[in-house]
């Protein structure tokens, strides 16, 4: 992996993309993405949140089953991901 300084970015050598993190690129490291500064992104982002203001308005419990929710759906939304990137369905 080579880290660009000045972005922060990590990129494979690779894909010789320099400065530009290329989102279908394999080899990146998992856990670090490029931050999305569309306004779709930013509707969904407060969106996001506001629901995370109103389970933690409602109580602990329910503010927990949220976060249990979206855990588990983001494990096995990567799950099924990962099988049908094996089946060569997926990017």
């Amino acid at each position: 992996m080579e880290a660009f300084e000045e972005t922060g970015a990590t990129v494979c050598a690779g894909c010789r993309t320099q400065g530009v993190v290329r989102w279908n690129c394999r080899q990146q490291e998992r856990g670090r993405m490029a931050r999305r500064k569309g306004l779709r992104s930013q509707l969904y982002r407060a969106a996001r949140d506001l629901g995370n203001v109103e389970a933690a308005e409602r109580g602990p419990i329910s503010y927990g089953k949220r976060v249990e929710r979206r855990r588990v759906l983001r494990t096995t939304n990567g799950v099924v991901q990962r099988s049908l990137r094996k089946l060569r369905l997926w990017g």
